[in-house]
């Protein structure tokens, strides 16, 4: 088992579009599935994918949303990864794994022994926070939505704006609850290359709140992992990964008290469509 190859860090990575004879999305989701995991805490679930090796190959890394299992990682509660390639599952207790998290970017990676057979030998090519894909370019994603837990289903749209402060993308798409963590990817349709090249994880969905207290279609909020991607690679083992958890973590704020019938309410702020 090699570790991962580096995120690509060109400038302005732009491929062209709809290309004759393009790779079709359906071949893409056929290479993308055996990455692909259901993540599920004692309080929910939610999507994630093999992104990284470590370790010359003993670790592997799972990438999902930070509000996924941020709650696992602090109240040390185990964790089950369902495997549909496979059939297979994983259940990882607190001490067999690790959960290193960028809360703010809400992404994380959960990291344990890489087992014999589960996962591909060698990770997708990750896409780098420094390269760009241009406004209007296609891509998909994939997650087992609350709708449908039981189902991988793929979703696309296309890359609406990039949010420079937040190194994010704005997507024409819907993130279902139970899709947050799935991996967000595009076909490079040019000619000397039909390759699949993963951006980063479905964060969050923004609804389009109306004054009537009604969501409209909104928009999807697609991280880069690659920071995150080169931290895992740099581990040396379990133990080490333990201690990059016990610096990510942050505790749960105090919930806030009840708003009384006289308190006006206007539409919440979007947060992440996940179970908490």
């Amino acid at each position: 088992m090699q570790p991962a190859a580096s995120p690509l860090s060109s400038q302005s990575f732009q491929p062209s579009q709809q290309a004759p004879g393009a790779m079709p999305w359906h071949a893409a989701v056929s290479i993308v599935r055996p990455y692909m995991v259901k993540v599920c805490t004692p309080r929910g679930h939610g999507s994630g994918f093999l992104f990284a090796y470590a370790s010359g190959g003993e670790l592997a890394a799972v990438a999902t949303a930070a509000h996924v299992v941020s709650q696992a990682a602090e109240w040390e509660e185990h964790i089950r990864l369902e495997h549909p390639s496979s059939g297979q599952s994983l259940f990882l207790k607190a001490n067999e794994r690790a959960i290193v998290m960028r809360q703010p970017r809400d992404t994380a990676a959960i990291i344990f022994s890489a087992p014999d057979t589960l996962f591909p030998k060698e990770p997708l090519t990750l896409l780098g926070e420094r390269s760009a894909l241009k406004v209007a370019t296609k891509i998909g994603w994939l997650g087992f939505p609350s709708v449908a837990p039981e189902n991988l289903c793929f979703f696309s749209g296309s890359i609406s704006s990039k949010i420079e402060t937040d190194r994010s993308y704005l997507v024409d798409g819907v993130a279902i609850n139970g899709v947050s963590g799935g991996p967000a990817f595009f076909i490079d349709e040019s000619p000397q290359s039909s390759s699949i090249y993963l951006i980063g994880l479905v964060s969050a969905y923004r609804p389009n709140w109306v004054a009537t207290g009604v969501s409209l279609p909104g928009l999807s909020i697609i991280r880069h992992v690659d920071a995150l991607h080169d931290v895992v690679r740099g581990l040396r083992d379990l133990s080490q990964a333990k201690e990059e958890q016990e610096k990510s973590v942050e505790p749960t704020p105090r919930p806030e008290p009840p708003l009384t019938p006289r308190e006006s309410v206007s539409p919440p702020d979007p947060l992440p469509n996940e179970p908490q």
